[in-house]
């Protein structure tokens, strides 16, 4: 039962220190604010502890996020922004909203992820690193009180998102992050970077300020004229949304934050080629979160032999799209001919949805070459028995 709640928190944090029972500990009582305030005053940290200070800062910035959610009361419908899909307990008096919070939000994000890149580059590949999680110490101080209640347990999250019912006859289980999995998590926190960019390359403020006094307005009158809207009671939230996605997504992207993503992807790739080489001199089998093909997860996760190899295929792939030396396949392109997202990220156009649509915004970034035939994914689809999504969110 835990072990799918153990794999979705890892993806979640990897953190634990020098000695990681004191660690775990102290996580219970004190929570992360506090746990990463130590950890950092630390005048000599070991490899363990740098690792912790980064794995802490990672999910310090997942906590604040759910942070900002809890205090304004915001819709779950806001799902497809990275890190504010995560179930949160309801405040029962949110305050009004800032439209400036978002940005603001993603601002903090890349402060957060930076800070946690920071500690866990200072690991290198002799570094005997050996950092245990025990899951059910893990929670996120989601209302701000300072001490843990319902709904703010690691478990209790994710396992409401994966629609799992907790069960206490078994307690959740330990991993074991090692040396190698420093550059797995520092390769996730660049992706989270780079989707922190891509929101504020497409700063909503301005449309969320315009959708929410248009509303208001709305309300302002039917609460004047004692008129009910039903068909606003229905649609009204989900046409809100959708305008202020549209409005957020019809201007220029900032080019500063597209170039920053395409940065942060690219230093995600790599640290993954580190990881995977780390992986695979690994001679232990100890509470594994990624295994090479010699070991076992204590996630109770199958990785096919082979794994190692057919996702760094895939890897290879991704990073010849970022380099600009594969083109993205475009429906009114035949083969020979594709977009290339290099130059649509250091140089991004003026969005215009039908423009979009007919082509004419594309014209400028279609080039000839090769273009990225998915291949690899295919083949690594197949290895997985079709598990290949759940694969790529763990692999990263």
């Amino acid at each position: 039962m835990f072990r799918p709640l153990a794999l979705a928190a890892a993806i979640l944090l990897p953190l634990s220190s020098a000695s990681a029972q004191s660690l775990t500990e102290r996580l219970a009582a004190d929570g992360l604010a506090a746990t990463e305030s130590r950890l950092a005053s630390l005048s000599a940290p070991s490899p363990d502890d740098r690792f912790a200070l980064g794995g802490v800062r990672f999910l310090r910035s997942i906590e604040r996020a759910l942070q900002l959610r809890y205090r304004y009361g915001i819709s779950p419908d806001l799902d497809m922004l990275p890190v504010l899909r995560l179930p949160i307990p309801p405040n029962p008096a949110p305050e009004t909203f800032d439209p400036a919070a978002i940005d603001r939000l993603f601002a903090e994000i890349e402060g957060d992820m930076a800070g946690a890149i920071a500690a866990l580059d200072t690991i290198a590949d002799d570094d005997d690193v050996g950092v245990i999680v025990d899951i059910g110490d893990l929670w996120l101080d989601i209302d701000g009180s300072g001490t843990a209640g319902p709904g703010e347990s690691l478990p209790e999250i994710i396992g409401w998102t994966l629609g799992m019912p907790l069960n206490d006859t078994l307690p959740p289980p330990e991993i074991r992050f090692d040396t190698a999995d420093a550059a797995w998590l520092s390769a996730y926190a660049h992706q989270i970077t780079a989707w922190s960019h891509i929101v504020r390359a497409l700063s909503p403020t301005a449309a969320i300020t315009e959708v929410l006094a248009s509303a208001a307005e709305f309300d302002r009158i039917n609460s004047e004229v004692g008129g009910f809207a039903a068909r606003d009671a229905q649609f009204g939230t989900f046409i809100d949304l959708a305008a202020i996605v549209l409005g957020a997504i019809e201007q220029r992207p900032h080019p500063a934050h597209s170039r920053a993503a395409l940065d942060h992807l690219q230093q995600m790739t790599a640290d993954n080629r580190v990881f995977w080489a780390r992986v695979s001199a690994e001679t232990d089998n100890d509470r594994e979160w990624i295994p090479n093909d010699r070991q076992t997860s204590v996630l109770g996760l199958e990785f096919p032999a082979g794994t190692a190899q057919s996702w760094q295929a895939v890897l290879k792939e991704i990073e010849l799209v970022l380099r600009g030396e594969r083109l993205l396949p475009y429906w009114r392109l035949g083969d020979g001919a594709g977009l290339n997202l290099r130059a649509i990220l250091e140089d991004p156009p003026e969005i215009d949805i039908i423009a979009l649509i007919q082509g004419s915004a594309l014209l400028p970034y279609v080039e000839t070459g090769p273009l990225m035939s998915g291949e690899a994914f295919r083949r690594f689809d197949q290895l997985v028995q079709g598990q290949s999504v759940l694969f790529a969110i763990v692999l990263n």
